[in-house]
């Protein structure tokens, strides 16, 4: 153990609620190299507890990111996921549409404001699904959606955001209906993402496998054998800038 007199490495620091007293909730989800904080806290009125915000947290401000819309009483939904070396934050929200909510979306926190990244289409009800996972520092972010044709659910598709929409990063494989899932977990500072993906052998269902797009193709990493049926299941979490 350290000795009484030893300077300790770092120091535990309450960064606060958005209200709530006793009953108030934050969590720190990520932090920069320079210190800055995302994460997420209940948001109180008073007493009238109005959902989740995601928050921002710099040197002694905890800023309330907002959400993407709220229903007419105020309550809605937004939680941080990943933050940048920019302050750039990423997560998802509730999407509200004239007081009706219609779904989630992933978000990018641009530093002034909370951005809508879209979706792959809606269901026939109009709700939509997507969640931003990752941002890197140039600002790309990594998430996935749920893929809708002329309202008929497709599954997920993983995507990367470059400033000019979502675009898919395919799957290894789809069912004959077209049906097939792959979800994204982290990405590089040079934009490679990883995840995992639904993976097919014709029209059989094979299992999972660990993904890498590389900026143009998904590919498929693999994994540690297959079972009689000819199933396996590979998951990649995370990528370093050298593509590891």
């Amino acid at each position: 153990s350290l000795p009484a007199s030893a300077t300790p490495f770092y120091e535990v620091r309450n960064l606060g609620t958005f209200g709530g007293g006793v009953s108030g909730f934050s969590a720190a989800i990520a932090i920069t190299d320079g210190g800055s904080v995302a994460g997420t806290s209940r948001y109180y009125v008073g007493d009238e507890d109005l959902g989740n915000r995601a928050f921002l947290y710099n040197a002694a401000d905890l800023s309330n990111l907002g959400t993407l819309g709220n229903e007419p009483n105020g309550y809605g939904q937004s939680e941080a996921r990943a933050v940048n070396n920019a302050g750039e934050v990423v997560g998802d929200s509730y999407n509200y549409i004239d007081g009706v909510r219609a779904g989630y979306r992933a978000f990018l926190y641009n530093g002034s404001e909370i951005l809508n990244l879209g979706s792959f289409g809606v269901d026939t009800s109009g709700l939509g699904q997507s969640n931003a996972v990752d941002i890197n520092n140039s600002g790309q972010v990594a998430g996935h959606s749920a893929l809708y044709e002329d309202g008929n659910p497709k599954g997920w598709r993983a995507f990367r955001y470059d400033g000019a929409g979502l675009v898919s990063l395919g799957v290894l494989g789809t069912d004959p209906s077209g049906r097939g899932n792959s979800l994204a977990s982290d990405i590089n500072d040079v934009g490679q993402v990883v995840g995992y993906s639904s993976y097919y052998v014709g029209s059989q269902f094979k299992g999972n496998r660990a993904f890498l797009y590389d900026g143009n193709t998904l590919i498929n990493l693999g994994a540690f054998g297959k079972s009689p049926s000819g199933e396996a299941w590979s998951y990649a979490e995370a990528v370093n800038n050298s593509g590891q």
